[in-house]
């Protein structure tokens, strides 16, 4: 037994981070593969608590306010986020004797490879693209450009309940990508899109009801393929930091980008059929 949580790790509500990158500052559970069981409500049974398999611990939020057990060997676990809470003593009991105590926030994600990746600072007045938002007419190019680039680097996760996007008035801007190139989940019998193998899934996108039965135009994202040489692929793998070059993942994600470079035409004759 090594930790019990009833209550939930605080996360934010909205978009809250993966496991992986929850427990990333935590340095004692990086040596170990930690088992995590969750539970979704209702009746105990054998696969409730449900247990959150490591290939998906990329994918799988930490939803605030849900219960986990988590196993990491021998190891006791007393984290529940990037920072904790430290007191002197056994607490703040005060008595007779004891006239002053101190709290402090300790930061954890010190532990961390400190090591983030950020495409763009946005100015202000930009908001979270809302639920059900109707597409104008002239985001529409831009739109059909976002699906598109979703199904070209594997990402399921821009949905109708979760668009992960922000906007302001003409402009809109996609975000939280961890989940793509989802090949690198060891997907089993995974297929390149240009094959039409798992495309079914991007119905649920937060724009394809709304781009359905309209003409598309993938001249851009086509020039961008282009333009994404094996020499500019090789300036990207030389700068990517040694923290972040883990399963060989760069490489295989510079492997797919070139082949989807050369199967580009067969992608977008794709995109078009599920666009119908």
């Amino acid at each position: 037994m090594t930790g019990l949580n009833f209550v939930g790790f605080p996360t934010v509500p909205a978009n809250p981070p993966t496991w992986d990158a929850f427990l990333a500052p935590s340095p004692e559970l990086q040596t170990v593969t930690p088992e995590i069981f969750q539970y979704p409500g209702g009746e105990l049974g054998p696969n409730n608590p449900a247990k959150v398999l490591p290939f998906l611990f990329r994918s799988v939020p930490v939803q605030r306010g849900q219960a986990f057990w988590i196993r990491a060997g021998a190891v006791f676990n007393h984290y529940f986020g990037p920072f904790e809470v430290v007191v002197n003593g056994n607490g703040l009991q005060f008595n007779g004797t004891l006239s002053a105590a101190s709290l402090r926030l300790r930061n954890l994600a010190e532990h961390s490879t400190g090591l983030n990746f950020g495409s763009r600072r946005l100015p202000a007045g930009v908001g979270t693209w809302p639920k059900d938002k109707p597409v104008p007419v002239m985001l529409r190019p831009l739109a059909s450009e976002i699906l598109a680039f979703d199904v070209l680097t594997q990402n399921p996760d821009r949905l109708r309940d979760n668009p992960n996007l922000l906007w302001s008035g003409e402009d809109v801007f996609p975000c939280d990508h961890e989940q793509a190139f989802s090949f690198l989940a060891g997907v089993i019998a995974w297929q390149p899109p240009w094959t039409g193998q798992g495309i079914a899934f991007y119905r649920n996108h937060v724009f394809y009801q709304q781009l359905t039965g309209l003409a598309h135009n993938w001249d851009r994202l086509g020039g961008a393929l282009d333009a994404l040489t094996d020499s500019r692929m090789n300036e990207y793998l030389a700068v990517v930091p040694n923290e972040w070059k883990t399963d060989n993942a760069a490489n295989r994600i510079a492997d797919y980008l070139r082949d989807a470079r050369q199967n580009r035409e067969a992608l977008f004759a794709v995109i078009n059929r599920l666009l119908q």
